[in-house]
């Protein structure tokens, strides 16, 4: 049986929340595994925490448990809930920070944690990842049947709107390379170019193939398109941030 948990937050790493909830894991499952994708996510950026989770969780093996808390509603109307998916279990708030990693997933049951059955009867109304998400996903990794968290979410999981991906940058790495929202496993036609104002951006499909200090766009390793610089910055060439509307033609 997979014991894995994942973890993903904005809770940074000058603080021990994030220390603080793998204790309370730790706790509840002595013997699963426990691993960081990022406690660096900008404070109360949902969006950028659903990039951040989709690139990661197809990676894990199937039954992983994905802890998300990006959570600026925390204690608020807000449910928390467990996302049963055919591949994995998600954990978090219901906020749309599940919203990218379930397009490649199947959702079979969703559920809201009610306070006293998993976990404290009077939770911190500021830390829900300590007192209700960490231990439910510690003792669903233990082997609890998700039902046993609570009642069936009554309303539709809440969805950023996903229609026009492919005019918003989906984040900026540590490198400055700007991930659009092209996938390739989604796109038809060529790929010759990118037109981004009054730039051409050729295709290529190594940085290499450029030199030094040029703008170059690739299919990365995530599979979406990327604009990137050799060598260099794209995002401070370009001036663009994670999450932010442009227009971009793209050539065949």
């Amino acid at each position: 049986m997979t014991k894995i948990v994942t973890l993903l937050s904005d809770f940074g790493l000058q603080d021990p929340y994030a220390g603080v909830m793998k204790g309370v894991i730790f706790r509840h499952c002595p013997d699963c595994q426990v691993v960081d994708l990022t406690h660096l996510i900008p404070p109360q950026n949902i969006w950028l925490g659903a990039v951040q989770l989709e690139r990661a969780v197809p990676h894990f093996p199937l039954g992983t448990v994905h802890l998300a808390v990006v959570d600026p509603g925390v204690g608020g109307q807000r449910e928390p809930v467990v996302i049963v998916g055919q591949k994995a279990v998600y954990v978090g708030p219901n906020n749309g920070v599940f919203s990218l990693a379930l397009r490649h997933d199947h959702v079979h049951n969703v559920y809201v944690i009610q306070p006293g059955r998993q976990t404290p009867d009077q939770p911190s109304t500021t830390f829900h990842g300590r007192d209700l998400f960490a231990p439910v996903a510690a003792k669903l990794a233990a082997g609890l049947h998700p039902q046993e968290v609570g009642p069936a979410l009554a309303e539709p999981l809440v969805q950023f709107d996903l229609e026009d991906l492919k005019n918003r940058v989906l984040c900026v790495d540590r490198f400055g390379n700007v991930q659009l929202g092209v996938h390739r496993e989604r796109w038809q036609g060529g790929m010759n170019q990118l037109r981004l104002g009054d730039r051409v951006i050729p295709f290529h499909l190594t940085y290499s193939q450029v030199a030094d200090g040029q703008l170059l766009c690739l299919w990365n390793s995530d599979g979406y398109l990327e604009i990137a610089v050799n060598g260099g910055n794209a995002a401070e060439v370009l001036g663009l941030a994670s999450g932010q509307q442009i227009e971009v033609q793209i050539v065949g």
